[in-house]
């Protein structure tokens, strides 16, 4: 049973979506309705060539109490109904965290694609859900090294964790010629070929619901018109730029085309044809960096810190000088379009779904997925010890000689590594037992 919520979301599930029954899975699609515009999914659906949704939980927006209450109700619901063998769902979102903790009081295992990604901001509803839902996740399908990293941190099964890559690279990679080929966009926008493109999107509250960091980044627009602008309106972005009388510093503007949100084929062709991406979304810069185009990202943390190492993103936040700055040395930066080009992708290569595929076909041949009460600790509670390799040896040599596990793992200079089978002489293990 695999969870969508959100158009992302539909995207980036679209590759295991589509590959699962050539892995003899049968899928339910569930819809928790949290985008509510259910339109603009339907045309992502037919976009990707996806199946219809099984069940539309048609949720709609609201609070967070709200949506959250009603998707754990529903979502219960209708997992009782099938009783799956597991229920994967991907991201940060709502749908995620309900889905999650649903499948953990009635246990029945969870898969989280996009695991282990963190900004460490909980100001963002987004990194505790995150949280949240990696903490009662069965399985782990993690997209980078520093994720995999980040679940060591947090106290999770080493065992149930898997560095697979992120499927929006697959989705970005599998359908970059198509939208080359079929969209239109740049011509339906009748987008001048004298300028530079950006394309911008601006959805997260932290950014639109203040108006003083909207503004900002709107005065920041205006006076980029070296450039063309396609700025891609959220609904909620739409209503605040109402709200706060800001539109119309927008519209007067001849290089800032505004649009409602576009087509995921659409969307994929107005990035290929920009000189950078500025957003405020996590996933996109991702996007970008697969599609080899630099990013200047509206935040002062990001939860993708691997594009900040490579440096081809650049966090700027909404201030109107950095803004401007950052945006005008990036698209003139030769250095960085070298660096893109010549950079191996630290999400993947498109084959993240198969893998993730792979994965589960294995692990739900047994019953290692399931929840199960602790072994007794003479103690009465867990405890954990550092232990330095006299002598270069195995995990499970380890773990037999202390009856632990190994958690962690640190190298001769203290620096975490991924865990596996062999550890060499002078590293150090985190043994719980």
């Amino acid at each position: 049973m695999i969870f969508i919520g959100t158009r992302p979301e539909i995207t980036k599930m679209a590759p295991i979506i589509r590959k699962a029954a050539d892995y003899d899975f049968e899928t339910i699609l569930v819809h928790s309705g949290q985008h509510y515009d259910l339109q603009m999914s339907n045309v992502f659906l037919e976009e990707l060539e996806l199946p219809k949704v099984d069940h539309n939980l048609e949720i709609g927006s609201g609070t967070h109490g709200y949506q959250t209450g009603q998707m754990l109700e529903k979502y219960e619901q209708v997992i009782e109904k099938y009783k799956p063998k597991i229920v994967l769902a991907l991201g940060d979102t709502n749908t995620v965290v309900a889905a999650s903790l649903v499948c953990a009081k009635i246990n029945i295992p969870f898969g989280h694609v996009e695991a282990g990604i963190r900004s460490f901001d909980l100001t963002m509803p987004e990194e505790i859900n995150r949280v949240l839902a990696d903490s009662v996740s069965g399985i782990y399908f993690a997209p980078t090294e520093q994720s995999i990293l980040n679940l060591y941190y947090q106290g999770l099964d080493p065992k149930r964790i898997f560095l697979t890559g992120n499927t929006a690279v697959d989705a970005t990679i599998e359908h970059s010629e198509i939208a080359k080929k079929k969209s239109a966009i740049i011509e339906k926008l009748a987008i001048p070929k004298e300028k530079p493109l950006i394309t911008l999107t601006a959805h997260r509250a932290e950014n639109v619901d203040n108006k003083e960091r909207l503004e900002s980044l709107c005065k920041a627009l205006v006076e980029l018109n070296e450039f063309t602008i396609v700025f891609s309106v959220h609904p909620r972005t739409k209503e605040r730029l109402e709200k706060f009388d800001l539109e119309k510093i927008l519209t007067k503007e001849k290089h800032i085309i505004l649009s409602e949100p576009f087509g995921y084929l659409d969307f994929l062709k107005l990035m290929q044809e920009s000189v950078l991406i500025l957003t405020d979304s996590g996933g996109l810069q991702e996007e970008a960096l697969t599609l080899k185009k630099p990013c200047v990202t509206l935040r002062t943390n990001t939860e993708r810190p691997e594009t900040i190492k490579l440096g081809v993103n650049f966090l700027v936040g909404t201030d109107k000088k950095k803004i401007i700055k950052t945006v005008r040395k990036v698209a003139e930066s030769k250095e960085i379009l070298d660096k893109l080009q010549k950079t191996k992708n630290p999400f993947g290569d498109g084959k993240a779904s198969v893998k993730i595929l792979e994965i589960l076909k294995e692990q739900l041949k047994t019953n290692d997925l399931f929840f199960k009460p602790p072994e007794f600790f003479e103690k009465g509670s867990l405890d954990y010890r550092l232990i330095k390799i006299e002598k270069e040896t195995t995990v499970k040599q380890i773990e037999e000689q202390y009856k632990g596990k190994v958690t962690l793992v640190y190298d001769d200079k203290g620096q975490p590594q991924l865990i596996s089978d062999k550890i060499p002489k002078n590293w150090f293990v985190r043994i719980q037992y």
